[in-house]
Formats: structure tokens, sequence, C-alpha cells
């Protein structure tokens, strides 16, 4: 009998000890104590992390955090999907259909897909390291960047030399569209 009490006292010290508990907690009036604290079990998520933010290393490889140039690819895809099916509906004569006044709604959706990518562009295109072009053969854009091919301090000059060729060119433009573009302004290149 006393063996069977000293492995049931022995048994209840040992859940006690797995619940994390040493003393106390509720007792019941006959002296026996009632379960512990439940103490939640910590979860990691293995997480691989590229240009477009951080994915679950996972079964359904599940976005866990998105950067502003993995938005962009995101609009940038539902932008292809949704002008290629309005240039197709627009084939089929859209414009006279009751229907489209009424869906004027998902026009203006799209309207503003458009506009939030022309500003995720501009921001991107001020860093100068990122470049999204549309994939040729499925409905999906391309990230093209230095970084993948050189170090970094490599690919950080190139870019800046870049932007300041780009900001020359712009420039240049913008004086060749006024009506009197200045002769000196072609010695700068």
């Amino acid at each position: 009998m006393e063996d069977a009490a000293a492995v049931a006292r022995l048994g209840h010290e040992v859940a006690v000890a797995r619940l994390g508990r040493r003393e106390g907690g509720s007792r019941s009036g006959k002296g026996q104590r009632k379960k512990g604290f439940k103490i939640r079990k910590k979860k990691y998520r293995l997480c691989a992390r590229d240009e477009q933010g951080a994915w679950a290393c996972s079964e359904h490889r599940t976005m866990v955090k998105t950067t502003s140039l993995g938005r962009e690819a995101i609009l940038q895809v539902q932008k292809i999907i949704m002008v290629d099916y309005y240039c197709k509906l627009q084939k089929l004569g859209l414009v006279r259909w009751i229907a489209f006044g009424k869906q004027l709604h998902v026009i203006n959706h799209l309207i503003d897909v458009i506009n939030k990518l022309r500003r995720y562009k501009d921001r991107r295109l001020k860093c100068g390291l990122f470049y999204v072009s549309p994939h040729t053969k499925i409905c999906d854009v391309v990230v093209h960047s230095r970084l993948y091919d050189m170090p970094l301090k490599e690919a950080l000059t190139g870019s800046r030399f870049e932007l300041k060729k780009r900001e020359e060119i712009l420039y240049i433009t913008s004086l060749e569209n006024q009506t009197s573009p200045s002769p000196l302004l072609y010695y700068r290149l």
C-alpha cells in the first residue's frame, strides 16, 4: 500500500514539474491538488527571405511579411490579369452593355491598382536597385537587379551611376521639349 502511495506521489510530482509549477495552486476539499497551470508551447516557424518578403518554409509556402517590391509585384500581376480581361470584354462590346454602367466600381478598382503601382514604381526607381518586367510566357513578373550578379559595393556604385545618367537624360529631354534648346546642352553627355 505504501509503495502505491509513493508511486502516486512521485507521479504527481513529475506531472507538477512537467507543468512548471513547484508549489501552490488550489486544493480540493480532500487534500488532492488540481491540475497545474497550462503553459503554451513555443512554436517556431522557419522562414526564408528574398527580395519580395519572408516566406514560411512549409508545404503551402505562405507569405509571412512582404516588402514594397513584393507588394508591387503582386499589384503588377493583378494589373496584367485585369487589363487582359478588360481587353477581352472590350472586344465583345463592353461599353454598350447595360451592366457596364453598373460595374464602374470594378473599373475604378483597376485605376486604383494602376495608381498604387505608379507610386511603388517611383519609389523603386528612385532607389535604382531593382527592375521589374513582365514574364513572357506566364502571368508573372521577373525581378532584375545588379545585386544578383556582383558584390554589394559594385552594385551600389553601378546603380548610382545609372541614376545620375537617368537624371541627365531626363533633364535633357525636358529641355528638348521646350521651344528653344540650348546648343551647349549636348556637351554634357
